[in-house]
């Protein structure tokens, strides 16, 4: 049972979603894809590591969680 990470790229951001056993449980929000710059480009696609999630995604890059 591993959680699942979809993403949807935009020019300006990637959001997301974590789904666990199908339910999406929290959305996801990043920054766009720029070569993995440090702050201002989202994690790769191959590495595992931590996505800070979301309830609202509030702005480009940018979520609130209540």
């Amino acid at each position: 049972m591993e959680p699942e990470l979809q993403r949807d790229y935009f020019s300006g951001r990637t959001n997301g979603a974590i789904a666990l056993n199908g339910i999406t449980i929290c959305a996801t929000n990043e920054l766009p894809w720029k070569n993995n710059s440090a702050r201002v480009a989202c994690i790769p696609e191959e590495d595992t590591v931590c996505i800070a999630p979301v309830s609202i995604i509030t702005g480009i890059a940018k979520g609130s969680h209540l």
